[in-house]
């Protein structure tokens, strides 16, 4: 289930960003800025350096999520819509990390922007979405 709702998040992406270019390496200021002072993502080659763990370093939930950029907005919206379990681990993280609570109002706003539809307010989609806007906030 994380791999389906982490490939939806590369085309909610795509939304809001170029949609001719490739959204995993697309300049993403109002992202970027929610990172930790001096992070620099590691590159597809180099994430491999960081311990397999969840939230390895601030702002971070996978090291998967700290070798691009679109890379890391895909790993949070994959834990968002994932099982209770991951969603869990991400709720103890948005607690504790104001990256990692920044970084899901941010996908929050931008998922609802994509799914504003009307009557749709008893979807998993909105039932997701309200559920982590109120455990982060």
């Amino acid at each position: 289930m994380l791999g389906m709702h982490h490939e939806l998040t590369h085309s909610v992406d795509r939304k809001f960003l170029n949609p001719n270019k490739n959204s995993l390496s697309e300049p993403d200021p109002e992202w970027e800025k929610l990172n930790a002072p001096e992070f620099q993502y590691y590159g597809k080659d180099n994430f491999l350096q960081l311990p397999n763990v969840w939230h390895p370093l601030p702002g971070i939930m996978l090291p998967y999520g700290a070798s691009l950029l679109g890379e890391d907005r895909a790993v949070f919206g994959a834990l968002i819509m994932g099982w209770p379990a991951t969603y869990n681990l991400l709720v103890q993280a948005c607690q504790t990390d104001s990256f990692v609570a920044a970084k899901i109002r941010l996908t929050v706003s931008r998922w609802k922007q994509f799914w504003p539809f009307p009557g749709a307010e008893n979807t998993e989609w909105k039932i997701r979405m309200a559920q982590a806007e109120r455990d982060c906030r």
